[in-house]
């Protein structure tokens, strides 16, 4: 979950609004290196396929810049968002 991690300490940061969010997620599609890029994706595929958004969330929260604990449903649709956008912007890659 180290890409994870990443993500949401480097760029969707706590000052960072879900208004901006495809705005990130493009910016670090344009600067992660291509294995960095893959892994995130794979990251994020094994969260989904796994349902496991509980663990992920604790990665998440130990950041100290957000906090899912008590918004379990939140993080999950989150998740699959940025899952979504990035298979999406692959095709483009």
């Amino acid at each position: 979950m180290r890409m994870l991690r990443h993500f949401f300490i480097c760029y969707f940061t706590y000052n960072s609004s879900y208004e901006e969010l495809d705005d990130i997620i493009k910016d670090f599609k344009n600067s992660a290196e291509s294995a960095d890029y893959l892994e995130f994706v794979t990251e994020l595929h094994h969260i989904i396929q796994t349902k496991n958004y509980a663990f992920a969330c604790k990665i998440i929260d130990k950041t100290k810049f957000w906090s899912f604990k008590n918004h379990l449903e939140r993080f999950e649709k989150l998740l699959n968002y940025i899952y979504h956008c990035y298979k999406t912007l692959t095709r483009y890659r």
